[in-house]
């Protein structure tokens, strides 16, 4: 093989994502320095080791857990096995480059935005929420000259090649989206070999081994500028930073033009309606998917493969679209759009404004809270969920009770107990997800005292809500109404049912205290509509509908703190989502509700592992550090997936786990009897339990790419 040859070979193995981060200065504004890079990555680097390093006052070359940390990766990077030359090296380049703004500017006036890029090489992209987690923190910290805060407000991924951007991050959901913009060595050859003016390869062979330098030159007119990488044989790349500079630089020349997943609500006749896949914005105008947008305004829709033509029909208006067309014709006349219909990973995509005004519908936008307003002038009767209904008088306490309770069921499984309630006739129980997720079997004991055993039908850990099945002997009473959280208001006086501390049939009364929009979950960072109440819901209760004056239920109990009168509940909107987008439950549900836990896992594992064994080890050793581990194998055995292929990775855990105590058991035993004690044995048992944990976290790594496609394929 030539040395060309090889360098393509290695190059087709090389990967990298852009990023661009948007930050907003504070109050007080933002003092930075003249070289402002040194500042952010001075500034990011600390941030970054305080915020995910479990042996701080370890040096990283002799940490424990330096194969496993990602603060050891990224900031001491160190050579791979095979990296003969590397090693000869004082430094080996980070996977990472932040390019500050090149304006000479150094202060920024509250809420001044900043912009500055983020580049991620190979390993390093799959870390991309540990950065960002970071640089708010760093905005939390401060930075520059009186280390002023700053705000993130949010991150897009950049593809120089397709054009295209992807919202990543938003300060308004604090939500970060899975999105592949990973750019390939082969498609940066492919793009040198289109554009390259001339290519040259010099060849160096000294004492310390053999590299090469790669020199492609491009036209001035073409996008990519100038690109140069070096390797050395055997396929590792040398990333000298100035080199590695002028490889991203040539990225940055590239123009982006505004196209991006967005965070835009969208309201019809008052009640937000969930795209699935969301919407997208280009050059101002606001996309949606297809169908979706049509059965939600009453529309037939036909698409015509061939022609790549969309044909809708509402009442006396007929609209054709074509996609990529700018051309559109309604009821025959033609139009002229700014942003034609787009097929995107697909999904058709149309313009959401046209579509509904040349339907006779109103569109307002509404600036203040990023949002789309449609009010139909056309009305389905067959959708019950928008379907008008009378005023319905207030009812007394005894008049909800007789009503609610006999449709509140007593949840029971493996792993615990909750409540939940009926939403159907057929048999549908309403509850919170963390009640019946992993359970090995689900026991619903209705009012008269009767057990069914039921199954998970659909579930959405991110808003913490589930749908239950059972098979009903007949019809069931269940909550024939509900209001959307945009209808409720604070103060007014609400019922909750339940079963906390397992006694059934509990009814408490209070008021609404608040209404907010947050997260409820370290892996879910999604905001939620959560209700805040003052009604007594002690353990038990979760899953337990909250119910207004007309007997509407608002809300499920989700948890709080009932000690201090601070209970919480997700919204009732959850149920329009789980009946209208989410699939029957599948592999990438069983996945999200195994990873939902395992974060809590972790967690708890991480804080046992920073137990101070540095005073009384063998105190901390017997009554931390082991009972520690063994509650947790408890937690994980009681666990239970639904699929193989998720159980295996649970099964690993419980290796990882025994392994972990195995380990510590012969610590212990080292402290009691030192004479016994094998320094060799000792790392044998360390360097077995990294290995399995290593293996462990590769797996979830893969498991978790398999659901996100098949989630993405279900779009």
């Amino acid at each position: 093989m030539s040395d060309l040859d090889s360098y393509k070979d290695s190059m087709r193995r090389f990967r990298l994502a852009k990023y661009m981060l948007e930050i907003e200065a504070g109050k007080d504004g933002l003092d930075l320095p003249t070289y402002k890079g040194s500042t952010f990555r001075g500034g990011f680097g600390n941030a970054f080791r305080s915020m995910v390093c479990t042996m701080k006052k370890t040096d990283c070359t002799n940490c424990l857990l330096k194969e496993q940390c990602p603060y050891s990766y990224i900031f001491e990077t160190s050579p791979g096995h095979r990296s003969e030359v590397l090693n000869n090296f004082e430094e080996v380049p980070r996977p990472y480059v932040i390019e500050p703004p090149p304006e000479k500017k150094t202060f920024y006036k509250p809420g001044e935005k900043i912009r500055f890029e983020l580049i991620l090489i190979g390993k390093a992209i799959e870390y991309l929420p540990y950065f960002l987690v970071t640089f708010v923190e760093l905005g939390n910290m401060g930075i520059g000259r009186g280390r002023k805060p700053y705000v993130l407000r949010r991150v897009l991924g950049q593809n120089p090649f397709k054009k295209v951007e992807h919202l990543i991050y938003s300060d308004e959901d604090k939500k970060v989206r899975n999105c592949d913009i990973t750019i390939t060595g082969e498609v940066i050859l492919n793009q040198a070999n289109n554009g390259a003016h001339s290519m040259e390869m010099i060849n160096y062979t000294n004492t310390e081994g053999k590299y090469w330098r790669v020199k492609i030159i491009f036209q001035y007119t073409h996008d990519l500028g100038i690109f140069c990488y070096i390797l050395y044989s055997g396929g590792d790349f040398i990333m000298k930073k100035i080199v590695l500079v002028i490889i991203l630089l040539a990225l940055l020349m590239v123009s982006m033009p505004a196209v991006y997943a967005t965070d835009i609500s969208v309201y019809i006749d008052g009640s937000r309606y969930f795209f699935n896949p969301g919407p997208i914005t280009q050059s101002g105008t606001t996309l949606v998917p297809m169908r979706q947008l049509f059965e939600v305004l009453g529309a037939d829709v036909r698409w015509d493969e061939p022609s790549k033509t969309i044909i809708a029909k509402r009442d006396n208006t007929i609209i054709i679209l074509k996609i990529n067309s700018t051309t559109a014709y309604v009821n025959g006349d033609i139009y002229s759009l700014t942003i034609p219909p787009k097929l995107i990973r697909g999904t058709t995509y149309i313009p959401l404004r046209f579509v509904g005004e040349s339907l006779g519908d109103m569109i307002d936008y509404d600036d203040v809270n990023n949002s789309i307003i449609i009010n139909r002038i056309h009305k389905d009767p067959a959708n019950l969920m928008n379907e008008e209904k009378p005023e319905q008088k207030k009812l007394s306490t005894q008049e909800i009770v007789q009503t609610i309770l006999p449709t509140t069921v007593m949840i029971t499984t493996n792993r615990g107990q909750g409540s939940g309630f009926f939403v159907s006739e057929d048999g549908l129980v309403m509850t919170s997800a963390h009640v019946v997720r992993g359970s090995e079997w689900i026991n619903v004991e209705v009012a008269s005292g009767q057990k069914y055993d039921a199954r998970i039908y659909k579930i959405e850990n991110s808003l913490d809500a589930a749908l239950l099945k059972i098979k009903a002997d007949g019809k069931v009473p269940f909550i024939k109404q509900y209001r959307r959280y945009q209808d409720i208001e604070v103060g007014e006086e609400i019922i909750v049912f339940g079963n906390p501390l397992s006694l059934k049939d509990t009814v408490t009364k209070g008021i609404i205290s608040a209404k907010r929009l947050d997260t409820i979950s370290k892996i879910w960072t999604n905001k939620v509509y959560i209700i805040q109440f003052d009604a007594t819901a002690a353990p038990g209760s979760s899953g337990g509908a909250i119910v207004d004056e007309k007997g509407a239920w608002i809300g499920i109990v989700q948890g709080g703190l009932p000690e201090k009168g601070l209970n919480f509940a997700i919204a009732s909107d959850c149920y329009e989502y789980l009946m209208n987008y989410k699939k029957e439950y599948d592999l990438a549900d069983d996945w999200f509700c195994y990873i939902t836990e395992d974060v809590i896992w972790q967690d708890r594992l991480n804080t046992i592992r920073k137990t101070d064994i540095s005073i009384s080890a063998l105190d901390s050793i017997n009554n931390i550090i082991l009972p520690g581990l063994k509650q947790l194998v408890d937690e994980v055995s009681s666990y239970s997936p639904q699929f193989y292929e998720v159980k295996k990775i649970r099964d690993k855990f419980l290796q990882c786990l025994q392994a972990d105590i195995i380990m510590w058991s012969y610590m212990e035993m080292g402290y009691l009897r030192p004479l016994s004690f094998s320094r060799t044995k000792s790392k044998e048992l360390l360097d077995e339990t990294l290995k399995l944990y290593n293996e462990y976290y590769n797996m979830a790594l893969q498991m978790n790419d398999k659901a996100i496609k098949l989630r993405k394929a279900d779009q």
